[in-house]
């Protein structure tokens, strides 16, 4: 357990840099730090700290946005987890934009792993909720005045999207319907954001997505036995499934599996990324496989 006497030092050193932090500065890594190790013992304190981040004029439209209970805004986030983690970050960061409550997150099945995961469970849903409650508001559905509405969705999301095109884009549209779905949305923000807005962006990634109960502890008992047994090096070496399928290579495991892959990619040629007209000797000799 952390003593009072280091966490009040924690607190101090965090403060200190809020006070020498201008409006427009966007949070240091050794911020976020002292915010999560705040955060993982739990310090009281800590709602108040993170909310005095955010500019007086980000603070005084938050009431307003996150009561938000006519335009929602859905995701439905693609790709691997770390691909639907940055969309929905990004989500959160466009619901506040457009004045949005923002859906649970819809994670798109997999189809070559035949993952039907849900958000719930990989992600805490209450601690998700509970964390944004004053910049978004964030609902497990929608309501029943919005299912029938007409869903406008957007799958041809244009690249580097600031706040402005996001409002132009999507506002109007939003406000007409009620109900705006997003698909497609790896990476399109734009990178230069107000600095409300980037806060705002780590407050989700570093704060408002935790693990599930059941992963959290999982991920606990395995850091435990590398720092009892260890130490240990991991090596990825991507040989997965859908890298496969994708590009068009082999898995050099023998037929059984190079069959499977196969079987695989001709019953859904739109995951091969590759040229369609190129065999695998072709794509090796290329340098596209090993």
């Amino acid at each position: 357990m952390v003593s009072k006497c280091k966490s009040d030092m924690l607190l101090k050193s965090l403060l200190n840099t809020i006070a020498s932090c201008e409006n427009n500065c966007v949070l240091s890594h050794y911020t976020v730090e002292l915010l999560q190790v705040l955060n993982y013992w739990k310090i009281s304190r800590v709602s108040s700290v993170i909310y005095a981040l955010f500019s007086i004029d980000s603070r005084k439209a938050s009431p307003k946005i996150s009561k938000e209970k006519r335009r929602f805004l859905i995701v439905v986030a693609s790709g691997g987890l770390n691909q639907q983690r940055n969309q929905i970050v990004d989500v959160v960061i466009i619901a506040r934009i457009l004045e949005a409550a923002l859906v649970v997150p819809v994670l798109q099945v997999n189809l070559i792993w035949g993952d039907e995961s849900e958000f719930s469970d990989i992600f805490d849903v209450k601690h998700f909720k509970r964390t944004l409650q004053a910049d978004v508001r964030v609902v497990s559905s929608l309501p029943s005045t919005h299912l029938m509405s007409r869903k406008t969705i957007e799958t041809k999301i244009p690249y580097d999207l600031s706040p402005l095109r996001i409002r132009t884009r999507f506002f109007r549209q939003l406000n007409e319907d009620g109900v705006l779905v997003l698909k497609g949305l790896d990476s399109k923000l734009s990178k230069n954001r107000p600095s409300d807005l980037q806060k705002l962006r780590c407050k989700v990634a570093f704060h408002a997505l935790r693990y599930a109960a059941p992963i959290t502890e999982l991920g606990n008992r395995l850091a435990r036995r590398m720092w009892i047994e260890g130490p240990f090096i991991a090596f990825h070496l991507q040989l997965e499934k859908d890298v496969y399928v994708r590009t068009g290579c082999l898995t050099g495991l023998g037929t059984e599996y190079d069959d499977i892959i196969t079987k695989v990619r001709e019953s859904q040629p739109e995951y091969l990324t590759g040229s369609l007209n190129m065999t695998y000797i072709q794509r090796r000799l290329a340098g596209l496989c090993l």
